[in-house]
């Protein structure tokens, strides 16, 4: 008993900690909000392209990125280095999680350009992060609604970390790393991470130093070591321009490159001229500086100077020295070299990383400096795999001794490709974090507004008397408002009841009809959708007796005597307590599956999550290829759980611009639905749930293109438009453990 209070006391403490600690990160951020203001305003003067980032920065992504495809991976690469990392990583996860959208965000000019270029076909977004600021955090994950955030190495936002869990997605800490010369800062704000850390599901490190040190920050869970994702780098490159490999190929002299040149105390750009000035003709020099902004200052070096060279932006010609001043190019080149220099290795940049060159076998130089890539660095020194040049002076003596050593490259290229299989080692324990996650979308001022739907809350939870049927009858139904797929689950367990010998009737309200009267129609029968409603109408195509009605026990009466069914499919029928079901099974969206968490006007649902409790069984629709679902089955609880399988298909399609178009609840499905058929280019464009097409709508869609592709729930609404045909599969034990067994009792009874 003693031990239970000590542990509820220190839950208690460790909580209002936590809260105490987001309280006065939230007042330091109002205080500093004008300084970032006036941070950012000196920045886009200094720098206009950081101006076109400053709306992404604050939270509006653009419109290209798309918004209705939730349960998604986002990652973070701050910058270049991150980036190059991330790629192998992106790479993985869309083979493991092919359906699964991937967004990228970066919080630098340099890190974006090359991540558009390296992973825009990988990915479905690349943007800059928000800053850490609760509105713009917010405003991103209503956007695109992921279930998992994955962030590299140190970049710990609070703010960032603690809305992603609020919105249901998991977080992961990746290619984690505290180096010693940012550690001290760490420890001082040790009171700021215990409150943090303790928030993140997985964090996964380069070294055991590394996970020694997210431990003392407060991290409570097993730290995964799985080695450095820069191991795994694209050796591929993005490929060489042709007027780039014309510099290369008109010259025999072996070429130099200075990569990721940076000033400081000692300025790598000075040092690397000295040298070369030294090295009279024997060579020719690639200098590639490391940031956007150093590039006027190197072409100022060499004017001064006098020094032959070219500008890779302004146009190459054959010259001594290639100054590159572009962002994703250098990879490529690298395999073109015959010694590379890593700069930031001889002042306070400490560093950058050596395997791309040592990946080619490319003899490498640095300065003593590498605590940035130290544990590289030190496999590389004991192997003799490395040269190390003590200060600038030696530079030029260094480089002409490994430009004939062909023992050096060999031994980089050696432990480079020994050091890869991280990304593959990652992908697993992502996928699973994938699975948990179960997006909850968060609504402006939650807070204000959860009063407000308690008479919501009320209204749904009223008791209410059932009135029975004389036959079994099985409701389809689900909790969240809009599409969860419940008319194709409607029309499979129709089919699978007709094909074990039953004579299946369909109830349905008739949503959309512009008639109240009840209607009941039988196999064969035909009605206009005015009449009936937009699903109505499917079940009609299908080949059921169908029954059109508010009252459901009176409508269904009528179904039974009329069409002789003996047994009864009640469509949408879970908030609809009036009629006795002997089967709840209860249809949840593997896209959106609880949006808002909430009833109106605080979410989207229809009743509390307390409702669930009164289903027998559940069918998890949409599950995308390769995902688990174990976050959602444990909110589901005990009940039996079955994912859907989804079978759909095109009619051969002519020749002409395509279009796609859909008034759904959810319109994320149907985007899924052209992924998987091939169709990722093809434009989406989305209407209300439940839309009446005039005819200035189908004069706008064919304007975009010839051929129109659809829903069939849209295409009872317009002519001459192709329809993606779904059919729904379900696992023989769920539809007999859950559905069969119950009928065949209640047939017998009945």
């Amino acid at each position: 008993m003693a031990d239970r209070l000590v542990a509820i006391l220190e839950n208690t403490t460790n909580s209002l900690r936590v809260k105490l600690t987001y309280l006065l990160l939230r007042l330091a951020g109002a205080a500093l909000l004008p300084l970032l203001l006036l941070y950012a305003a000196w920045r886009c003067v200094r720098q206009p392209a950081y101006f076109a980032g400053m709306r992404e920065r604050l939270g509006w992504l653009d419109r290209s990125i798309a918004g209705t495809r939730p349960g998604g991976i986002w990652l973070h690469a701050v910058s270049v280095g991150e980036v190059m990392s991330a790629i192998a990583l992106v790479r993985k996860l869309k083979l493991a999680v092919p359906e699964t959208p991937v967004f990228v965000s970066v919080g630098t000019l340099a890190g974006k350009e090359l991540a558009k270029a390296r992973l825009g076909g990988l990915c479905d977004g690349v943007f800059f992060a928000p800053v850490d600021f609760v509105f713009a955090v917010r405003r991103v994950l209503r956007r695109i609604a992921p279930a998992l955030v994955v962030n590299f190495e140190t970049e710990i936002w609070p703010q960032r970390i603690r809305e992603v869990k609020r919105s249901g997605a998991q977080w992961a800490q990746v290619n984690g790393r505290i180096s010693d010369k940012a550690w001290p800062s760490y420890e001082r704000l040790r009171w700021l991470f215990e409150s943090v850390m303790p928030q993140m599901d997985l964090v996964a490190v380069q070294t055991e130093v590394d996970a020694v040190r997210f431990r003392e920050l407060g991290y409570k869970r097993e730290v995964l070591q799985v080695g450095n994702l820069k191991f795994d780098f694209d050796p591929t490159g993005k490929g060489v321009a042709t007027e780039l490999s014309g510099w290369f190929d008109g010259d025999r002299r072996s070429v130099w490159i200075a990569a990721s040149t940076t000033g400081g105390s000692v300025d790598d750009d000075d040092a690397v001229l000295d040298a070369f000035a030294g090295m009279e003709g024997r060579v020719r020099l690639v200098i590639a500086p490391r940031k956007p902004e150093r590039f006027d200052v190197v072409a100022a070096k060499l004017e001064a100077r006098g020094v032959d060279f070219c500008r890779r932006s302004v146009g190459v010609r054959h010259s001594e020295v290639l100054l590159l001043d572009s962002i994703g190019e250098l990879a490529g080149l690298v395999e073109r070299a015959a010694v590379v220099f890593v700069g930031g290795s001889f002042n306070e940049t400490q560093g950058h990383n050596i395997l791309e060159p040592a990946y080619f076998g490319k003899p490498v130089v640095t300065g003593p400096n590498m605590r940035n890539f130290a544990e590289i660095f030190g496999v590389f020194v004991k192997a003799g795999a490395v040269k190390v040049v003590e200060g600038p002076s030696g530079l030029r003596d260094g480089v002409l001794a490994a430009l004939g050593d062909v023992d050096l490259g060999l031994k980089g290229r050696d432990v480079a490709r020994g050091m890869r299989g991280v990304a593959e080692r990652l992908v697993g324990p992502l996928v699973e974090l994938l699975g948990e996650g179960v997006p909850k979308g968060l609504l402006p001022m939650a807070a204000l507004l959860r009063p407000l739907s308690m008479p919501w809350v009320w209204v749904s939870q009223r008791s209410v008397s059932s009135k029975r049927l004389p036959v079994p009858v099985v409701s389809v139904g689900n909790l969240s408002m809009g599409g969860t797929g419940k008319t194709p689950l409607v029309i499979a367990l129709g089919k699978e009841m007709a094909g074990k010998g039953m004579k299946v009737g369909i109830l349905t309200r008739g949503y959309g009809r512009r008639s109240s009267a009840d209607l009941v129609l039988g196999v064969g029968e035909k009605a206009n959708r005015f009449e009936t409603g937009d699903e109505a109408q499917l079940f009609l195509q299908e080949g059921f007796a169908v029954g059109v009605g508010g009252d459901r026990y009176r409508t269904g009466m009528a179904l039974i005597e009329k069409c002789g069914v003996d047994v009864v499919l009640l469509d949408d029928g879970f908030q609809h307590r009036k009629l006795w079901r002997d089967v709840d099974v209860v249809c949840v969206d593997a896209l959106r599956p609880f949006p808002g968490w909430g009833v109106p006007p605080m979410g989207w649902l229809r009743e509390p999550l307390t409702g669930l409790s009164r289903a027998t069984g559940f069918v998890v629709t949409r599950m995308r290829q390769g995902v688990p679902m174990t976050g959602l089955k444990r909110m589901l609880g005990d009940k039996p759980v079955v994912a859907a399988e989804v079978e759909e298909w095109l009619p051969p399609l002519p020749e002409g611009k395509r279009v796609a178009f859909c008034g759904l609840g959810n319109p994320g499905s149907f985007r899924q639905s052209l992924d998987r058929m091939g169709m990722k280019d093809v434009e989406l464009v989305v209407f209300g749930d439940h839309h009446e097409y005039s005819a200035d709508d189908l004069a706008r869609l064919r304007g975009k293109g010839e051929v129109l592709i659809t829903t069939a729930k849209d295409a009872v609404k317009v002519d001459g438009v192709y329809v993606v045909e779904q059919r729904l599969r379900i696992e023989e034990w769920w539809y007999e453990k859950v559905v069969e067994t119950n009928v065949s009792i209640k047939r017998r009874l009945y």
